[in-house]
C-alpha cells in the first residue's frame, strides 16, 4: 500500500467538510486517481483508511456504517472516471512526466 496515496486520501476525507463540492474536492479527485494510476495501485484497496478516516471526522454526526459505505462507493466512482481520462491521456501521450 503506498503511503503518500493513504495520506492523500485520508487528507481529502479530513477535508471535506470545508471543502463543500468546490473546484478544490475536484482537484483532489483528480490527484488521488492520478496518484493511483500512477503507481498502478487499486484504489478500492483504500477503502478501510477512507472509512476511519470519515468516521473520525464525522463522529459527531452519528452516521451509521452504511453511510460511510455509501460515501466511500461515490467517492470511489469520481476517482475511478477520473482514472479513466487520465488513462486516455496518458495513452495519447498528453500527460507530462
Amino acid at each position: 500500500m503506498n503511503t503518500e496515496l493513504r495520506k492523500e486520501i485520508e487528507d481529502y476525507c479530513s477535508e471535506i467538510p470545508f471543502l463543500g463540492f468546490s473546484s478544490q474536492e475536484n482537484i483532489k479527485q483528480c490527484k488521488i486517481a492520478y496518484m493511483a494510476y500512477k503507481d498502478k495501485e487499486s484504489i478500492e484497496d483504500y477503502k478501510n483508511c477512507a472509512v476511519t478516516a470519515l468516521k473520525k471526522n464525522f463522529s459527531r454526526l452519528n452516521y451509521k456504517d452504511d453511510e460511510f459505505d455509501n460515501f466511500w462507493d461515490e467517492l470511489l466512482k469520481h476517482i475511478e472516471e477520473n482514472s479513466y481520462v487520465i488513462e486516455r491521456l496518458d495513452n495519447l501521450n498528453l500527460l507530462k512526466r
